[in-house]
C-alpha cells in the first residue's frame, strides 16, 4: 500500500530480486499534477520567467481544442546541448493540473502569454 496516489510510471524491480536500501522499485508520478520539460531558446529567456503562466494545447485530436494553463516552475541556469537542437536553450519545467483526457508522453505546444 502506497501513501501516494498517482500513475505508474515505471516498476524497476524485478519478481524474486534481491534489492538494497534506497533502491528504486517503482516510479509514481503524482495524478494531480503533471509537469512538462521544454527548451527555451536563449533569445527568448529575457521574455520568460518563473512563476509566468502559460497556456497549453494538446494536438493529439482536433476535436480537442481546449487548452490547460501551466506555470513554470523552474529554468536551468545551466544550457543544453543536443545535436537535435540548434543555438543555445534552457530546459524549463511547466506544472499543470491535467484533466481525464491528458496521458503521459503527449506532445505539446506550450504559449507564453
Amino acid at each position: 500500500m502506497s501513501d501516494v496516489e498517482g500513475i505508474v510510471a515505471s516498476v524497476d524491480a524485478k519478481k524474486g530480486a534481491k534489492v538494497e536500501k534506497g533502491d528504486a522499485l517503482i516510479t509514481v508520478y503524482p495524478k494531480d499534477e503533471i509537469q512538462i520539460e521544454i527548451l527555451i531558446s536563449e533569445a527568448d529567456l529575457p521574455t520568460i520567467r518563473v512563476g509566468e503562466t502559460v497556456s497549453i494545447e494538446f494536438n493529439w485530436s482536433m476535436e480537442y481544442e481546449e487548452r490547460q494553463e501551466g506555470i513554470i516552475t523552474s529554468i536551468s541556469y545551466i544550457n543544453q546541448t543536443d545535436e537535435n537542437t540548434t543555438g543555445t536553450t534552457y530546459k524549463a519545467y511547466i506544472n499543470f493540473e491535467p484533466d481525464e483526457n491528458i496521458r503521459m508522453g503527449m506532445t505539446a505546444i506550450v504559449y507564453a502569454q
